[in-house]
């Protein structure tokens, strides 16, 4: 099962909009499908996202919204970058990193 919001990628904090996938092959010990009751649950506990917060989701899949999120991921990654290597001695460079990408070794990027 995956699980996964807009609320980092978009903003989206309080709006409470997201996704889970639930695989058709996850089985409980029995065989019967996890799918199945996760529905069930989400449906009946669950009355959905609002119209508006389906709106915004929907504006944030379209490829200008990604594009202009990945420049200011990229924006944000450059300044990370520049603070750690401003504050990170260089011996201890190589042992940083985020859960996306190894930000360091970063010697070259780290020059004036």
């Amino acid at each position: 099962m995956e699980t996964c919001s807009f609320s980092k990628y978009a903003g989206f904090t309080g709006v409470r909009l997201g996704w889970t996938v639930v695989p058709e092959a996850l089985k409980f010990a029995d065989g019967t499908p996890v799918q199945k009751d996760f529905n069930r649950i989400m449906t009946t506990t669950f009355n959905g996202a609002s119209v508006i917060s389906q709106a915004g989701g929907m504006a944030c899949m379209e490829v200008c919204a990604w594009e202009a999120y990945k420049r200011l991921y990229d924006r944000f990654l450059k300044r990370v970058v520049t603070s750690l290597c401003t504050a990170v001695p260089e011996q201890h460079r190589p042992l940083l990193k985020d859960c996306h990408h190894y930000i360091l070794p970063v010697s070259d990027e780290c020059k004036p």
